[in-house]
C-alpha cells in the first residue's frame, strides 16, 4: 500500500494494493471498526462534509455520531468535551481516544489494523462495504465566485429545494452551509470554503 502525509504530517493519504485511492472517510470507518473491536468505547466525531459511510458503520456498531461544522478545530473541541473513539474529517485529518485532540496524519496508519487482522487493505475495504451494506460514492464540485455577496443567495435557493433529480429532500441541516438529506444514504452539501476565496 502507499501511505503519505502532507508537509506538517497532520493529514494523510492512502493508496491500496490495487493502486486505488482510499478516501479518508473509508480510513476513518475502518479504524473506527478496528478500535471498537479492541473494546474502545465512545462516540465518533465527524464533520458535516464527511461521508454517510461513517454514520452507517457507527449505527451497525452501536456507536453514537457527533457531527460538527467542517474544520478540525470543531472536531477537536467535540473530542475534548465527549468520550470519543475517533474523530476525523473528509480532508484527511483524524485523532483517536488517548491522543491529543488535534489531527495527526501519522496516527492514521492502517498497518496496525492490517497486521492484527492479517488482511490486506482491499480486504478491509470489502469488509467495510459488507458491514455498511453498500459502497458510498463521494464527489466534489468547486464553484469559483467573483465575490462573497454571491454566496448567500445560492445558499438561500438551496434551502428551498424540495426535490433533486427525482429524490425528495427529507431534511435540511444548516450547521455549516446547507446539507440536504435525500433519504438515509444520500446527501448534498453546499457550503462556502473556510480556507479558500
Amino acid at each position: 500500500i502507499g501511505l503519505a502525509n502532507d508537509g506538517d504530517a497532520d493529514r494523510f493519504g492512502v493508496i491500496n494494493e490495487n493502486g486505488e485511492y482510499v478516501s479518508p472517510n473509508e480510513i476513518i470507518a475502518i479504524l473506527l471498526k478496528h478500535l471498537k473491536e479492541r473494546d474502545i468505547d465512545g462516540s465518533v466525531v465527524k464533520t458535516v462534509g464527511s461521508s454517510l459511510l461513517i454514520d452507517r458503520v457507527a449505527a451497525k456498531l452501536g456507536i453514537n455520531v457527533i457531527e460538527t461544522a467542517v474544520g478540525f478545530k470543531h472536531v477537536g473541541e467535540a473530542m475534548r468535551k465527549n468520550k470519543v473513539i475517533i474523530g476525523g474529517e473528509e480532508s484527511g485529518g483524524l485523532s483517536i481516544q488517548g491522543h491529543i485532540p488535534e489531527k495527526d496524519g501519522l496516527l492514521a496508519n492502517v498497518l496496525e489494523t492490517m497486521a492484527s487482522t492479517e488482511k490486506s487493505l482491499v480486504e478491509l475495504q470489502e469488509d467495510l462495504y459488507k458491514l455498511a451494506g453498500c459502497k458510498f460514492y463521494t464527489d466534489r464540485i468547486d464553484l469559483k465566485l467573483d465575490s462573497q455577496e454571491e454566496i448567500r443567495p445560492i445558499l438561500e435557493r438551496v434551502k428551498l429545494l424540495q426535490n433533486i433529480g427525482g429524490y425528495k429532500v427529507t431534511s435540511i441541516d444548516t450547521k455549516d452551509g446547507v446539507k440536504l438529506m435525500l433519504g438515509n444514504t444520500t446527501k448534498i452539501l453546499v457550503r462556502p470554503s473556510g480556507t479558500e476565496p
